[in-house]
């Protein structure tokens, strides 16, 4: 970092380095510093939300990747990972409504690069719904 500190490749490596060293706060920190620079803003945010969720720090991280939906809502993976948390959370209707999302986007954007996964998101989404109507 200290001879490219602006090199977005750079910094998503060593927060990935550092994640993976659960060093979990070094790493939120590389994020922070893509996300402040503007670069990678939807890798940036979905592994720091992972990470956050790591932490068990659920309702931030849910909060950190909703904004950034906001700004990007047809990035199925933001909406793939806000479901895993929110799973994790233990709110599965609110997991079930995202993961819909994702799906919805994978399915009507023409040549979507992640097409190939909608079959893992239905089948998924498919066991979510059937464990909440077993709840009910």
């Amino acid at each position: 970092e200290i001879l490219e500190p602006n090199n977005d490749f750079v910094l998503i490596s060593l927060a990935k380095l550092y994640g993976s060293a659960r060093s979990f706060n070094i790493a939120i920190q590389y994020c922070d510093k893509l996300l402040a620079q503007n670069k990678l803003v939807v890798k940036a945010v979905s592994y720091k939300a992972q990470l956050l969720s790591y932490l068990g720090k659920y309702e931030k991280a849910i909060g950190v990747i909703q904004d950034v939906i906001s700004r990007h809502p047809k990035s199925d993976s933001l909406w793939f990972i806000l479901s895993e948390i929110q799973l994790s959370n233990g709110n599965k209707s609110a997991a079930v409504k995202s993961l819909f999302k994702c799906g919805q986007i994978l399915y009507f954007t023409p040549n979507h690069p992640n097409k190939d996964n909608l079959p893992f998101i239905k089948e998924k989404l498919d066991k979510l719904k059937a464990e909440l109507k077993l709840e009910e």
